[in-house]
């Protein structure tokens, strides 16, 4: 009698997946280096990248620099609210999604961070397993996205073939009906000589 496969239990460890070939740039401000080194370590891998800033200015340089598809914000920093980096993202960047991570967690901020264009909300100190499931949701939303504005792109592009097309019947249909209105001229001409 052939024996059971044993089923192999994967170790568990504290750190944030990707679920894709593709590498993930993950924004990281936040003003405590602690919970920066944190991250950093349970984002190390082969599909995150993570860029760090420590103020709203720094981060928009690294934005600059760099697509994100992922912000992880606080939204207290020493040179503005994380609020209005959240919001400028949601604005200008679509597909990026963005967590607000707050030390002062109470139901004003997660109002104001899901106004922002905050896809989520996650209280200090992180629980990195909770932490790790908010993460493979927001990427798997930005994966939705970036799938709905290739679609959207795409369509673009067909409707833009379908316009061209269109004028283009259009103007034979025009002259198909300048010919036959010629035509019918130069039979009724000839109906009048008979």
């Amino acid at each position: 009698m052939p024996r059971k496969a044993r089923r192999r239990i994967p170790s568990v460890k504290p750190q944030l997946v990707a679920h894709a070939a593709q590498r993930f740039h993950v924004l990281l401000v936040d003003t405590d280096p602690k919970v920066r080194k944190l991250l950093a370590d349970a984002i190390s891998g082969e599909h995150m990248v993570l860029l760090e800033a420590a103020s709203l200015a720094e981060a928009r340089t690294r934005l600059r620099e760099s697509e994100v598809d992922l912000a992880l914000i606080e939204p207290n920093l020493p040179d503005g609210s994380g609020m209005d980096l959240a919001h400028e993202l949601d604005q200008t960047r679509s597909t990026t999604q963005t967590i607000v991570i707050s030390d002062q967690p109470n139901l004003q901020h997660a109002i104001e961070a899901i106004r922002a264009g905050a896809a989520d909300f996650i209280a200090k100190p992180l629980d990195l397993d909770e932490l790790n499931e908010r993460v493979r949701v927001a990427i798997d939303r930005h994966k939705v996205g970036q799938k709905q504005q290739m679609r959207i792109r795409r369509l673009r592009r067909i409707c833009k073939k379908l316009n061209i097309a269109r004028q283009e019947v259009t103007q034979q249909v025009d002259i198909l009906c300048n010919d036959l209105v010629t035509a019918y001229q130069e039979l009724a001409a000839q109906m009048q000589h008979v």
